[in-house]
C-alpha cells in the first residue's frame, strides 16, 4: 500500500478496551482500518478480565490450562512475570500477590498494565506490514505513532490530571509510544497508591511496555522508583507530582 505524498488523510474513532480508540494517518483506508480494529477486537476478547469467557478468566478460573492457552495470552502472561521481577513487584498482574487474598471481589489474574499497550502495538503491526509510514494511534491518552524523516514530530499533549481543560506537557514524537497512567482517564481504575504523584508518562519505542512502567511507577507511590534507572534504558519518565511540579527524565539520564 503506498504512502506517496498524494496519500490521503485518514481517521477513524472506535471505542475498544472500554476507551475511545483513534487510528489517523495517511495511505490508510476502510479495509485496513477494518482490520486494524479488528485485530484488537480479538486480542481483547482473549485478554480481557472484564469478559468471564475470555482466556485470561478462564485461566484465573482454573477452567483452562496456561499451557493450551492462544499464544498470544502466554506471551503477554510470560511478559507480565518479567515485568514484575523488573519492577520489584510494582507491576503486578497477580493482585492476590499484594496481600489481599481473602477479599472475593479481588480479581486474581489482571493483565491489563500489559495487554493494553501490547493489544495496540500488535495492531499497528498490520499498518507497518502494509508499508505504513505514517499513523498515530491514541488509545485512551495511550500514544503509538510514526512519522517518516523529514516530518515534522506528531505533538502529543498530556492530560492534565486536575483540569480538563489544560495539558500538563506537550511531547514531541516522530516514532516510539506514549503512555500515562492516572485516575483521570478512567477513575480510580488502577492499583497501589500514587503517594507523591498525580500523573505518570512513559516514553519509548514500544507501547506494552511504557504502558506497564507507566503503571508500575504509579504503584510504587514514587516519582521516580528505586528500580526505574536499572530498566529505563529507552524510555523517558515525566511525572507530575502532588506538588504541584513537573519533573522529566529523559532516557538515559541519571539522577536530576
Amino acid at each position: 500500500m503506498s504512502t506517496g505524498a498524494t496519500a490521503a488523510r485518514f481517521c477513524r474513532v472506535e471505542h475498544r478496551m472500554s476507551t475511545a480508540i483513534t487510528l489517523d494517518g495517511t495511505g490508510i483506508d476502510d479495509e485496513l482500518a477494518d482490520r486494524f480494529f479488528a485485530r484488537i477486537t480479538r486480542l481483547e476478547s482473549l485478554l480481557s478480565r472484564f469478559r468471564p469467557q475470555s482466556q485470561i478468566s478462564r485461566i484465573a478460573a482454573g477452567r483452562l490450562h496456561r499451557d493450551d492457552a492462544d499464544p498470544a495470552v502466554r506471551e503477554v502472561l510470560t511478559r507480565c512475570e518479567e515485568l514484575r521481577e523488573r519492577t520489584d513487584g510494582d507491576f503486578e498482574h497477580e493482585p492476590w500477590r499484594r496481600g489481599d487474598e481473602h477479599d472475593p471481589s479481588v480479581v486474581r489474574l489482571d493483565v491489563n498494565g500489559l495487554a493494553k499497550g501490547w493489544i495496540v502495538e500488535d495492531a499497528a503491526m498490520i499498518l507497518r506490514a502494509e508499508g505504513i509510514e505514517e499513523f498515530f494511534v491514541n488509545a485512551g491518552g495511550d500514544v503509538v505513532a510514526t512519522r517518516p524523516a523529514g516530518r515534522p514530530a506528531w505533538r502529543v499533549g498530556i492530560q492534565h490530571p486536575a483540569d480538563r481543560d489544560a495539558v500538563a506537557a506537550v511531547l514531541e514524537l516522530s516514532c516510539g509510544a506514549v503512555a500515562t497512567s492516572g485516575t483521570y482517564e478512567r477513575g480510580n481504575h488502577l492499583r497501589g497508591r500514587a503517594a507523591a504523584v498525580d500523573s505518570v508518562t512513559v516514553t519509548g519505542p514500544d507501547l506494552a511496555v511504557a504502558d506497564a512502567l507507566a503503571t508500575a511507577t504509579w504503584a510504587s507511590g514514587a516519582l521516580r522508583p528505586t528500580w526505574w534507572d536499572r530498566v529505563a534504558g529507552p524510555h523517558g519518565l515525566l511525572a507530575l507530582g502532588t506538588d504541584g511540579r513537573l519533573r522529566w527524565w529523559p532516557p538515559g539520564a541519571g539522577d536530576v
